[in-house]
């Protein structure tokens, strides 16, 4: 039972399985056909003991495709952050292309808070790239395509529905890791479950 505000910071426990099928669902205490559950699986791995050879590799975890940021709110940029040193540069793409810069030069430490600008236009072919500022061929960007909306200047007459923001599907989350799970906030208290293969 949490306050139906639109975010839980969820500590992954390491006694989850990893696995490719899991979803989440929130559903409104008060009201229990109030919910929704993540569109598609993601997945949960184990923290990994020793880095690989690559341990340098950075690899963007949220957005990583699927979500729907909305303008005006905080986003959570994550990434693995590899050996963790130095500096990366962040940029927003769009269809491909880079569309803004969101840091010239920020801290290799795997989160940035990001505010979606209000200027930015909405559209469903958004990635976030992130590119070392020290050596350009260790870069990620998001796997698939984001989506950017506005926020709604009215809410709608029931304001009965909860709307999952994130985990949505195709993300990969680490067990031990801090993850942002985000929906769509409304009245009264909500519960959140994690779901594996749909039950």
């Amino acid at each position: 039972k949490t306050k139906n505000d639109g975010r839980h910071r969820w500590k992954i426990p390491a006694s989850v399985k990893a696995g490719s099928a899991y979803k989440i669902r929130i559903t409104s205490v008060s009201k229990k056909t109030v919910k929704d559950q993540s569109n598609k699986n993601f997945t949960i791995t184990k923290a990994s003991s020793t880095t690989t050879g690559g341990g340098d590799t950075l690899k963007i975890i949220a957005p990583n495709g699927t979500e729907v940021l909305t303008t005006g709110t905080v986003w959570p940029i994550r990434w693995d952050k590899g050996d963790g040193k130095g500096k990366v540069k962040i940029e927003l793409l769009k269809s491909g292309k880079a569309y803004k810069t969101i840091k010239t030069r920020t801290k290799n430490d795997g989160k940035q808070r990001w505010k979606v600008p209000t200027s930015v236009t909405t559209g469903s072919n958004y990635k976030i790239r992130i590119t070392s500022t020290t050596d350009s061929s260790n870069t990620d960007s998001s796997d698939s395509n984001f989506t950017i909306t506005k926020a709604s200047s009215n809410t709608s007459e029931s304001g009965d529905t909860i709307k999952i923001v994130a985990p949505n599907g195709t993300e990969v989350l680490t067990r031990g890791m801090m993850f942002p799970i985000r929906w769509d906030k409304g009245d009264g208290k909500v519960k959140i479950e994690l779901l594996k293969s749909g039950k």
